[in-house]
């Protein structure tokens, strides 16, 4: 019997919920530019996938984000703390906290559905059987 694992919240999810709620694609999060809205939306998915994915480096992220250098991130990650200080980014965050938490709850819904099924047809095969041996 397989045992349950454990839902990873993928880094590239959390960039691109972020994107999403500030209204830009992943790949324009990822772009080199620089306008004050995307430098934070990207900040912002920065600390996002550095709480949520702890699995994941300073040079992963910046790989993730456009192949940016993992000092640039760790500055990214400080000035997202600072900008949480305002409202608006702050809610931005728990918005996308509670997306990607949705998100999770859906696919651990899947995959116990995918169990029960695995489940069901290994109780059918043990009912043919005990048909088949009495």
């Amino acid at each position: 019997m397989s045992q349950p694992t454990a839902l990873r919240i993928q880094a590239s999810t959390v960039a691109e919920v972020v994107a999403g709620h500030y209204g830009f694609s992943l790949l324009r999060l990822q772009s080199q530019s620089r306008a004050r809205r995307l430098a934070h939306a990207r900040f912002i998915a920065i600390y996002a996938i550095r709480e949520l994915c702890p699995h994941m480096s300073y040079p992963m992220i910046g790989r993730l984000l456009g192949g940016r250098d993992h000092t640039s991130i760790i500055y990214a990650a400080k000035r997202a703390e600072a900008l949480l200080l305002d409202e608006t980014h702050a809610a931005i965050l728990r918005r996308v906290y509670v997306d990607l938490g949705s998100r999770t709850v859906d696919a651990q819904l899947k995959l116990a559905r995918a169990r029960v099924r695995e489940l069901n047809q290994m109780k059918k095969k043990l009912t043919l059987d005990q048909q088949v041996a009495a």
